[in-house]
């Protein structure tokens, strides 16, 4: 059997080796014929982009489906950066991969984009008032990473237990039977 599956594999490989000059001259070609309707996409893609940043950057006010209005808070221009590097980033992994690139629902979890200013940037009240609201994000930050890995200490040692007392169970079984099936 594995002899037939190394044959079977080598077979497709020289195939595969026949087949890829073909390829790339095609996938070459295909790009320069395409070139303008590439370029005219991407620009859109860019141009669509920015706008989405400009956009949080300033807030809106998003329509569920149920047709409940939410008011979007706006970003920092930094932090706006920052959301679209990962996307830039995510979109690339998945054109690597020839996948397509997908959101998820948010569901409270993910990351928080917080760029730190410096004194020089929010001076006297303004810049005590930014300080409380900084210090407030970190702590329910904090608070939320305490909370997770308390729970998951948690889980972890009564899982720990669940299993301890099932192997328990199982070795008296064993004896039990050996004991048993002794003359």
């Amino acid at each position: 059997m594995a002899d037939y599956l190394k044959r079977a594999i080598s077979d497709l490989s020289k195939r595969h080796a026949d087949i890829k000059p073909v390829a790339d001259s095609k996938k070459k070609e295909n790009r320069e014929l395409q070139r303008h309707a590439l370029l005219e996409l991407e620009t859109k893609r860019r141009v669509g982009v920015s706008i989405a940043s400009k956009r949080a950057m300033a807030g809106y006010v998003f329509n569920d489906k149920q047709g409940h209005q939410h008011n979007v808070v706006p970003i920092h221009e930094g932090n706006a950066e920052d959301v679209v590097k990962h996307y830039e980033t995510a979109r690339k992994r998945a054109m690597n991969e020839k996948a397509a690139l997908q959101f998820h629902r948010f569901d409270g979890e993910g990351r928080v984009y917080q760029r730190i200013h410096s004194e020089r940037d929010f001076t006297g009240a303004e810049g005590k008032t930014r300080k409380k609201g900084f210090d407030v994000i970190m702590q329910a930050i904090a608070t939320h990473k305490a909370e997770k890995k308390a729970a998951m200490e948690q889980a972890t040692r009564e899982r720990r237990k669940e299993l301890a007392d099932h192997y328990r169970t199982v070795i008296t079984e064993l004896v039990l039977r050996r004991t048993l099936s002794r003359p």
